[in-house]
């Protein structure tokens, strides 16, 4: 029975972690055809060999996707990054991984997909991983986790969120159903690797991971950041027909069509649309911009979220042209060859000078937030706002019908503003209005013949929601507490809500959600109420303030993590690297283990080969088992906690 136990062990171990990976080859960019690159889950694109005498002499350049496309926006409406990597000497290779898969499953992904990479060209080759999006957070799991950092000689981050997506956190809040609606990208929106990238997860659980790991080389990241999320995206006239090729694995509609302009515009309303609906997440205070600067970002990532830990930032600095980009900017070869290849060279050239203006590992989480932002919703009846002090509100709504027509009115039925939603290829009905000079004397609304969501922007608020989320972050108590200071007559009713996104072990979670209701204490306008006991993981709260003028909210993500022991030992995975090992290796235990632990090793029988209890150094356990070449089962446990993982032990 033990034995079999542990093959099944094994073969889960096997069947969980192996990657079916196919391989194609792509040729010259002046033969290159739409059809040549067309998208498929877990597919290893390799580009043509380029005909330079010095191609051998340089880094392997291997481009990877993130959250936004599926790997075909590298090639998709003439984008030139392909073309410029080979007419500069570059031998290059594209990936296709799941957009939404968790980071742990697209880093081992992405670790095979390098090592192929690295046994195509020979293994004394450079690579440089050029990552855009959700994809640097993958690279940094294939790097950390997978053990590919030898291999890698420096990674190019492209708008990498590493401190989290705040939009995760709004789309992670009880609108969920409300964002689902959302053509495309409603249905990534509450999928594990989306999750994840809250930004209280990325702050508190993954950051720590990666930053104080010892396979950590911050020195190899050079990032970019963008701040320029309601910038035009310029796209050639004639481009591919559907610009749903960039996230379906269905063969692209390779048919050209004079339609770049209409794209351009529909990718551009939708980082506008984003980037403002940012604003309705709060984050915490050093992941963002100095100066009021709060919510700078290019549509998705925030630029104070793109500076990686001890990289140095070459994307250019808030107010820089180079840095006014969008999100989709920094996909295009035509945009961004010409910053990228300056620092292929320094990375070549092994040129890692740093920078004196890092920031820490691990910011301090927010315990007090101003509730300024007016949300509209038709599901939910929040359809009226008030403008700010000088007559002015910005507008940004998702409409889902097409043509669906649309009317903003005052208090006395008056139309101030008409339009209609139109199609925008795919991507839904999106408009961004700005309203300015009109009486701050009156309330107005919006009129549809058709469901909506959006949130007006304007600083008449006067409610501060004050918290203990700091408290939790750095695990004093597992118990909520909650206050409203109210200065704005006019709301007459505030209520919280709290939902569990993640579990420890970093499982969707959907089964807690509780309401909480303020209530005034003694009519002093301060509002207060407690959540207690909270068990360890990833919550969002969202606050609603309703009034007969409007609807504020905002959201955030919070961390919990108690200090009481649980009553059952965990079941966790084992953080092991090198793996493949020569024997000597680490093990990264779960955090808050300070007492000694049991090490046993077995064989693919089940036969202990190997045992030893010691005291962790940190997080960390060093072994040196000198065990014959072969694969085995790494267990750890002490009365916290239950640990395993696979090991091989090879030359």
């Amino acid at each position: 029975m033990k034995t079999l136990i542990f093959l099944i062990l094994f073969a889960h171990s096997i069947i969980t972690y192996s990657q079916s990976i196919t391989e194609v080859f792509l040729p010259n960019p002046d033969n290159f055809e739409c059809f040549d690159a067309k998208p498929k889950l877990n597919q290893l694109i390799y580009g043509a060999d380029p005909t330079t005498e010095d191609n051998s002499t340089k880094p392997i350049l291997i481009f990877v996707h993130g959250w936004f496309d599926n790997g075909f926006g590298w090639f998709f409406m003439g984008n030139s990054m392909y073309e410029k990597a080979y007419s500069n000497g570059y031998r290059t290779a594209f990936t296709n991984q799941s957009q939404t898969n968790s980071f742990e499953k697209n880093g081992q992904i992405i670790a095979d997909m390098v090592r192929k990479v690295s046994n195509h060209y020979g293994q004394s080759k450079d690579i440089i991983l050029v990552a855009h999006s959700k994809g640097g957070l993958d690279v940094d799991y294939a790097m950390i986790k997978y053990g590919v950092d030898s291999l890698v000689k420096g990674v190019v981050a492209l708008s990498v969120p590493y401190y989290g997506v705040p939009l995760t956190d709004w789309t992670s809040s009880f609108l969920e159903p409300i964002l689902n609606k959302i053509p495309i990208f409603g249905a990534y929106l509450k999928d594990r690797g989306t999750r994840q990238m809250q930004t209280a997860n990325m702050i508190h659980r993954v950051r720590p991971m990666i930053d104080n790991n010892p396979n950590n080389h911050p020195e190899k990241y050079f990032t970019f950041g963008g701040w320029g999320y309601y910038k035009s995206t310029n796209l050639p006239l004639v481009v591919p027909a559907n610009l749903l090729s960039l996230i379906s694995y269905s063969q692209p509609p390779c048919i050209e069509l004079p339609v770049g302009k209409v794209y351009g515009e529909a990718i551009s309303l939708l980082f506008s649309v984003s980037g403002a609906l940012t604003g309705i997440s709060k984050l915490p205070n050093s992941v963002q911009i100095p100066n009021g600067r709060k919510y700078i970002n290019d549509g998705l990532a925030t630029y104070a979220s793109t500076l990686r830990p001890g990289s140095l930032n070459v994307g250019g600095k808030i107010g820089d042209a180079s840095a006014y980009l969008n999100h989709f900017d920094f996909l295009w070869g035509n945009t961004m060859w010409k910053q990228i290849h300056p620092i292929l060279i320094d990375i070549q050239n092994n040129n890692f000078e740093r920078s004196n203006t890092n920031r820490a590992a691990i910011p301090t989480i927010s315990h007090e937030f101003l509730i300024d932002q007016t949300l509209l919703s038709s599901q939910l009846n929040y359809k009226k706002f008030s403008v700010d002090e000088l007559g002015n509100a910005n507008i940004s709504l998702f409409g889902f019908k097409q043509n669906q027509k649309l009317s903003i009115v005052d208090n006395q039925n008056n139309i101030i503003y008409e339009t209609a939603f139109s199609d925008n290829n795919g991507f839904g009905n999106l408009l961004d209005i700005q309203l300015t000079n009109l009486a701050t004397n009156k309330t107005y609304s919006i009129q549809s013949d058709d469901e909506f969501f959006g949130n007006v922007s304007e600083n008449t608020a006067d409610l501060k929601l004050i918290t203990n989320l700091e408290n939790l972050a750095l695990k004093e108590n597992n118990i909520l507490e909650l206050k409203v200071e109210n200065n704005e007559k006019s709301i007459y009713k505030i209520k919280a809500v709290i939902e569990k996104t993640l579990d420890d072990e970093n499982d969707i979670q959907t089964n807690f959600k509780k309401e909480i209701l303020f209530i005034s204490n003694d009519n002093n306008l301060y509002f207060t109420d407690k959540v207690i006991n909270l068990s360890n993981g990833i919550y969002n709260l969202s606050v609603i303030a309703e009034s007969n003028s409007c609807n504020k909210f905002f959201t955030t993500s919070f961390f919990v993590k108690s200090k009481k022991n649980n009553l059952a030992p965990i079941n966790v995975e084992l953080n092991v690297f090198p793996n493949p090992t020569n024997g000597t290796f680490q093990i990264l235990l779960p955090g808050g283990i300070n007492e000694k632990v049991n090490i046993k090793i077995f064989d693919i029988t089940g036969i202990q080969v190997f045992e030893e209890t010691k005291f962790p150094k940190g997080a960390y356990l060093f072994l040196n088992t000198q065990l014959p070449i072969g694969v085995y089962i790494v267990k750890v446990e002490n009365q916290s906690f239950n640990g395993i993982s696979k090991l091989i032990i090879s030359k």
